[in-house]
């Protein structure tokens, strides 16, 4: 398993910005991507996209120049404020586990 780790300002407007090394190293275009979210309470995992059916929790979403937004039902049931709170990414093999809980594994 391979663990990399750091934390991410949320932004006024609610986006996150994904160091460029992270996503290189998961095959993400940084420039313009379309990932997969898979949705949870407190986590989302980002994993580059592949032509499949989708799971009731994922979704498409894009990645333009690293960032990407957080919907703020996210933030409201995890109690997170943008520009004063932050999420913690972790990568893991299949793709980015961004959580709302600094125990991220």
């Amino acid at each position: 398993m391979r663990i990399l780790g750091c934390p991410l300002k949320i932004s006024r407007y609610r986006w996150i910005y994904f160091p460029r090394l992270y996503l290189e190293s998961f095959g993400i275009d940084t420039k313009d991507a379309t990932v997969i979210r898979e949705n949870h309470d407190d986590y989302f995992i980002y994993r580059p996209f592949a032509e499949r059916p989708l799971s009731p929790n994922e979704e498409l979403v894009i990645i333009r120049n690293c960032s990407t937004y957080i919907p703020s039902s996210f933030l409201l049931r995890n109690q997170l404020t943008p520009w004063n709170d932050e999420l913690y990414l972790a990568g893991l093999d299949d793709g980015l586990k961004v959580c709302a809980k600094k125990k991220v594994l």
